[in-house]
């Protein structure tokens, strides 16, 4: 189905999008770190937190037609950072992707929570069967449906926004239109081009194997990323040193906000669109630091250098039970912060200081 030497061409093309958004052109390692990981990997902790909402586990029969079970459906449409559904109503009031979920009533409520009820607890009915039943309780809307398959399983399917993902298919060689076309034999239809790929994928990219979400994300990228620029490499060329090394720490503040404890960044930005205040207040304490760590005076190094990993660079709240404020953030190398973890500035320091005294 799909040529060797296209794909050999567009996974060049894929390796050469990641390059081109990585601090220091940094090569694609796998699906899980870098620039990938952080603006793709946000997909299997919406899960997580959808799976949660959903509470499956107290639905029971009686339930249906109560409101319960929407309301389940739609807080777990409704986590941060989902983008694979368009949760705000960005073309005026009512066109949330999912319009119809928070509009049902009375027997439109029951039909959809009989359909999820089925889904997600007990059916007689083939998952084909269900696909269908859903396109005419909600109409064909793609995202939505494809986002609760994805939840129910997601070794078997993934979520789809159609447009992006035929242009990724098209630089593969594949022309399956997927727009205005929601069916369940179109769906199959995507998902088999993806179980084709996956191998594909990870012999290309010298992997030992893929995720189904995984090959999702490399038809994504060559579908939806900016390609490089003639004679650039996008941002690592027009960036320079500490103003990469600021992207990348703010990219890695949003990241570890996203999954804590109620910790704040200045913005609530996805990480894949690092907030700009963000990334010039972690620039500015790079500036001030001046190469060397805040805390132990010791020299520092940047991402791009990956000599030594504990003594690259890192930001570290000043006050552990703060926020990530200008005021409140110090550059040190990474062994430091590690060490000094939640404790307290100044009792971190006077057993440092202890320390050196003993030298």
């Amino acid at each position: 189905m799909i040529d060797q030497n296209t794909f050999d061409l567009a996974r060049d093309e894929f390796l050469a999008r990641v390059r081109a958004q990585e601090p220091g052109n940094r090569e694609f390692e796998d699906f899980r770190t870098g620039v990938v990981g952080t603006q793709e990997g946000y997909k299997t902790l919406v899960r997580s937190s959808a799976l949660a909402n959903l509470r499956t586990q107290t639905w029971t029969e009686q339930t249906i037609g109560s409101g319960e079970i929407l309301d389940c459906m739609i807080a777990a449409i409704e986590v941060p950072d989902n983008n694979l559904i368009m949760i705000e109503a960005r073309n005026g009031p009512g066109t949330e992707g999912h319009i119809k979920l928070k509009d049902a009533k009375g027997d439109d409520r029951r039909r959809l929570e009989a359909l999820a009820y089925e889904l997600f607890v007990e059916t007689a009915l083939t998952d084909a069967e269900l696909f269908e039943a859903w396109i005419d309780a909600i109409g064909p809307i793609y995202p939505v449906i494809s986002y609760f398959y994805f939840l129910k399983d997601a070794q078997e399917y993934t979520p789809l926004r159609p447009k992006y993902l035929e242009k990724g298919l098209r630089k593969l060689g594949v022309e399956h239109r997927m727009q205005g076309r929601c069916s369940w034999e179109n769906y199959q239809g995507f998902l088999d081009i993806l179980a084709t790929l996956r191998p594909m994928i990870a012999h290309g990219l010298h992997l030992s194997s893929i995720e189904l979400i995984d090959a999702h994300s490399f038809v994504w990228v060559l579908g939806a990323w900016d390609a490089p620029m003639a004679g650039k490499s996008g941002m690592g060329s027009t960036l320079n040193e500490l103003e990469k090394t600021a992207w990348v720490l703010a990219n890695r503040i949003e990241n570890t906000v996203k999954h804590s404890n109620g910790q704040q960044v200045t913005s609530t930005k996805k990480a894949k669109n690092t907030d700009e205040a963000l990334r010039q207040n972690v620039l500015a304490v790079l500036k001030r630091a001046n190469g060397l760590c805040e805390i132990s005076g010791l020299p520092y190094e940047l991402p791009s250098n990956k000599t030594d990993t504990d003594m690259q660079v890192s930001i570290d709240r000043i006050d552990s039970d703060g926020d990530y404020l200008a005021g409140n953030m110090q550059a040190t190398c990474w062994f430091i912060n590690r060490w000094k973890s939640n404790d307290k500035q100044a009792n971190f320091i006077r057993l440092l200081e202890l320390v050196r005294e003993t030298e």
